[in-house]
């Protein structure tokens, strides 16, 4: 452990792929402060040792995530791991493990966010309030603790086995997010968000070695959230309105199965055993057919009718509002959503969907400061979508954009 006033050295795993034909590594001498932190030690190699150093960070404070890293063989956050608290005088930095190595400390986030997005870790809303906040109870708050503080810093996903073994399992940070929303009760989708999870590469792809919950620098259970998602599908198989409606189905409409004109014994019981045994098996066929049937589901594509094109003007957005469909148990479903519309300098119209990346909040226009204000953490955005202040990690999604006959048409992108 090092001391207060002692040195301790900082090996660091280097690469740049235009220099390096593969990773090595590199030790630093660094004085020991009281309060030191790892992510301190790599500013200060940055700044009196080496330029090229590359590395992420942001807020300091265990909030963004941007910090995520090995360090001595355990996933963690560069900003709050003291030097003074581990063991010896050598500490090895190393990057987040599961992800493609852009450069040094850096990795490539691409995958991480796409998985993300295939929970829908955003809500989707029974209806939208006009000119209020979503409301929701204090009790039915406490209900999504533990399930809402995810700072995507990628440390659970890094230290699952599972994603480098599936590379398509979403990951315990995705598993969390989905256990938040269908606890969440402002969300409509419900349990619905479980048959996009129940897949073999889903829920049941977790093997419970708890990783994820050491890896986990906010001391949250993505554990936890996968194995009350596994008992809320195993109950949703049995108790969906599907099931209900084969279970209350008459036997009198199954067809008879013994003709009239066979009286010879033989033939009578030949009849009766096969008929039989087709009667249980249509049976067990009605009471578990959800079991093994997949009904078309997910969000209708194609273009979505708006309304007649509002009055925008250059440089500020309208919010509007809209119903996006979704196929569930055979009929389609509609569900609220928002948007903003924006207006160049060219007088071109686009569309930006106000759902942020980072935590799926709804960001709002801001006039003072022109840009889109996530209510969350602060991050902020452009007209354009792109990110200008914070950690979000990636733009706000664009939506393509058509009037005809003076009525404006959306088109969404489908995960």
């Amino acid at each position: 452990m090092a001391q207060i006033g002692e040195k301790a050295f900082i090996e660091i795993l280097r690469y740049d792929p235009e220099v390096d034909r593969k990773p090595h590594y590199e030790t630093y001498e660094v004085p020991v402060v009281k309060g030191l932190t790892v992510l301190e030690c790599l500013y200060h190699i940055l700044e009196n040792h080496d330029g090229s150093l590359a590395f992420r960070s942001s807020c300091r404070a265990a909030v963004c995530g941007s910090c995520g890293m090995k360090i001595n063989g355990k996933f963690g956050l560069a900003c709050r791991t003291l030097v003074e608290n581990i063991k010896g005088v050598k500490i090895r930095v190393e990057p987040l493990a599961n992800l493609p190595l852009v450069k040094d400390l850096v990795v490539d986030m691409a995958d991480f966010y796409e998985k993300y997005t295939i929970v829908e870790p955003y809500l989707i809303p029974k209806e939208i309030p006009e000119g209020k906040e979503f409301y929701q109870s204090p009790d039915d708050r406490k209900n999504v603790d533990g399930l809402v503080e995810c700072i995507m810093c990628g440390a659970c996903y890094a230290a699952c086995t599972m994603t480098a073994w599936d590379k398509q399992f979403p990951g315990p940070f995705g598993m969390l997010a989905a256990d938040g929303k269908l606890r969440d009760t402002r969300d409509s989708l419900g349990n619905e968000r479980i048959i996009n999870l129940t897949d073999e590469h889903g829920i049941w792809r977790c093997h419970d070695e708890f990783n994820c919950m050491e890896a986990c620098p906010k001391h949250l259970s993505p554990t936890g959230a996968i194995h009350h998602l596994k008992r809320e599908s195993v109950k949703y198989r049995f108790t969906s309105p599907k099931r209900n409606e084969l279970v209350d189905a008459k036997p009198d409409t199954l067809p008879a199965v013994i003709p009239e004109a066979l009286t010879a014994r033989r033939s009578f019981m030949k009849t009766a055993f096969w008929g039989g045994t087709g009667v249980i098996g249509a049976g067990f066929l009605l009471l578990f057919s959800p079991l093994f049937n997949k009904p078309t589901r997910g969000w209708e594509t194609g273009w979505i009718k708006v309304g007649e094109v509002p009055d925008v003007q250059t440089g500020k957005p309208v919010e509007i509002t809209y119903k996006r469909q979704k196929w569930e148990r055979g009929q389609l479903v509609s569900y609220p959503k928002r948007a903003y519309l924006v207006k160049n300098d060219s007088g071109a119209l686009s569309a930006i969907d106000p759902t942020c990346t980072h935590l799926g909040c709804i960001c709002y226009w801001d006039d003072a400061i022109r840009m889109f204000l996530c209510p969350c953490h602060g991050g902020a955005f452009n007209t354009e979508g792109k990110v200008t202040l914070g950690p979000p990690p990636t733009p706000l999604v664009l939506m393509n954009v058509k009037v005809e006959g003076g009525m404006l048409y959306l088109q969404e992108e489908v995960a």
